[in-house]
């Protein structure tokens, strides 16, 4: 058809490239997958401090514990000794009565 006198038109028809949109969309899609990533790698060290934390107190107390049983160890000896010389004493007095 044709249009009226001093009227001119024209069709125009749009055509939309979503490539663009697509790739902005697959990197913040990347950057969202990242981002979780990064958080869980986060959570993971946190808990591994945690554990390397909790096993250096079970170290110490263990160690504490070491020291006290050395320290009872020390005692028990000292008076093993103590005895020792007691009784080698008292042997020699008998030794000396029963030479007499």
């Amino acid at each position: 058809t044709l249009a009226p006198a001093g009227v001119n038109s024209a069709t125009v028809t749009a055509v939309s490239d979503t490539t663009t949109n697509d790739t902005a969309q697959g990197a913040a899609d990347a950057a969202a997958e990242a981002t979780d990533a990064a958080n869980a790698a986060t959570d993971a060290a946190n808990a591994a401090a945690e554990a390397a934390d909790a096993a250096t107190a079970a170290a110490q107390d263990a160690a504490d514990a070491v020291a006290a049983l050395s320290e009872q160890v020390a005692t028990l000896i000292s008076g093993l000794k103590a005895q020792l010389r007691a009784l080698t004493n008292l042997v020699i007095k008998i030794q000396k009565k029963v030479k007499a």
